[in-house]
């Protein structure tokens, strides 16, 4: 498997670089395009790394965040015929409230009603190409997380903390083991293992690549504490995860502290790398 990331918070020399994320994963079966940051910076990266997103079989919108979404305007203006599968829910409205002021994250819905063709909605797992799935959250209570990351949704007149039932995680299974991806992990990479390791019974997890959502209230800053970092770090040793890929949304201070634990299975990931 060869993953490029071609957007991320920091990049390499030359290339662009904005908060989103998107990478193109080749498989053994097939091309995927998750997420496609924010901007048309991702396709201007493509051509940089001269990658051919016309190539991608099919691509994954992890959830309805625009850091995640509204790239895909310059992605589906040079690729027209690319599906994109999401959840349901992304068409939700979805907020962040750092300082107490509102601000809406969702995806912007002009995108999604100029490309309603492109989007295909789910909202149950399933295998979408060979040895490629789709895996919902369970339905769990993950405000706790929400009230850290400081997330919110609308639900009918009201703002209440997020679900976060509009995320999925994309699973592929190679011959070393399963990878798990997951952009922003909003219910915690504890939880979405469990959840992987349920859904996959006696398969073991080669890497889970994707961002931690350590950062919330305070720009830059780890949301958690250094005791819960290295707890879940504990976890994941004992989980049996190989190797962790992250980046975005998980900050310096998080990678430091789940490295005290994990040490080089943990590599941080910036536009223009190449993880093989």
């Amino acid at each position: 498997m060869k993953i490029t990331v071609l957007m991320e918070n920091e990049s390499m020399i030359g290339l662009e670089r904005e908060h989103g994320l998107s990478l193109l994963i080749e498989s053994k079966h097939c091309v995927i395009l998750l997420d496609a940051g924010k901007s048309k910076k991702v396709t201007e990266n493509a051509y940089k790394l001269n990658v051919d997103l016309t190539n991608a079989d099919f691509a994954v919108l992890s959830h309805g965040h625009y850091d995640h979404a509204d790239g895909f305007e310059a992605v589906l203006e040079e690729c027209p015929h690319l599906k994109v599968f999401a959840h349901e829910k992304i068409r939700g409205e979805y907020y962040s409230m750092r300082d107490g002021t509102k601000r809406y994250i969702g995806v912007n819905q002009q995108l999604l009603e100029r490309f309603k063709d492109n989007f295909i909605f789910v909202n149950s797992s399933q295998e979408i190409a060979e040895g490629v799935f789709l895996l919902m959250h369970e339905e769990n209570d993950y405000r706790a997380m929400a009230e850290h990351a400081c997330l919110y949704r609308k639900k009918g007149d009201t703002i209440e903390l997020d679900d976060f039932s509009h995320e999925m995680s994309l699973v592929i299974r190679e011959e070393e083991g399963l990878f798990v991806f997951n952009s922003c992990a909003h219910v915690g990479v504890g939880n979405v293992i469990k959840e992987v390791k349920h859904a996959f019974k006696g398969e073991n997890i080669a890497a889970f690549v994707g961002g931690f959502h350590f950062l919330g209230r305070e720009p830059g800053k780890c949301s958690y504490t250094q005791e819960e970092v290295i707890e879940l770090g504990k976890q994941l040793v004992c989980s049996g995860v190989q190797r962790i890929y992250t980046g975005h949304c998980t900050g310096e201070e998080g990678i430091l502290w789940l490295r005290e634990v994990m040490k080089d299975k943990v590599k941080e990931m910036h536009a223009g790398y190449e993880l093989t």
